[in-house]
């Protein structure tokens, strides 16, 4: 137990200098992009409901660079999404759930082998926290 939180420690050390690499920024923002792109590509399913791939942008970049830098490219993903699709008013709240989850990805995922197991283990914990529990917050504090 407790070498597998020496671990997670180190990965987020690490994680917090590939924030400083210029490689890993500019490989993040290419991820970026491509998650705007792919932002475009949605299915309507209902009035209410879209489903999209951009979070697999997200999710890659969480891989391959980290939580922090994970989470700065969803900060950057989720503001210029809005200013290229406004989807509804603008709420910062959002922001920290796209930041979030990049941050969760990326401690699922950086440094460590993507088995099934820990894809279904990090997708829960992204619903869990960010579509059960801040979303109903952030739209409760929107629109009463």
């Amino acid at each position: 137990m407790q070498n597998s939180v020496r671990a997670f420690f180190a990965r987020m050390q690490a994680a917090a200098r590939e924030v400083r690499r210029t490689a890993s920024m500019a490989g993040a923002a290419m991820l970026a992009a491509l998650a705007v792109v792919l932002d475009r590509f949605t299915w309507q399913v209902g009035p209410m409901l879209e489903i999209g791939i951009s979070f697999l942008a997200v999710g890659v970049s969480g891989f391959l660079y980290g939580p922090w830098l994970a989470g700065l490219a969803g900060v950057v993903i989720d503001i210029l999404g809005y200013f290229l699709r406004p989807n509804g008013d603008f709420f910062f709240g959002f922001v920290l759930n796209e930041f979030l989850l990049g941050f969760i990805y990326g401690c699922w995922f950086y440094r460590r082998k993507v088995t099934l197991a820990r894809t279904f283990c990090a997708c829960l914990t992204a619903v869990l926290v960010l579509n059960l529990c801040l979303t109903p917050l952030w739209l409760h504090i929107m629109y009463g």
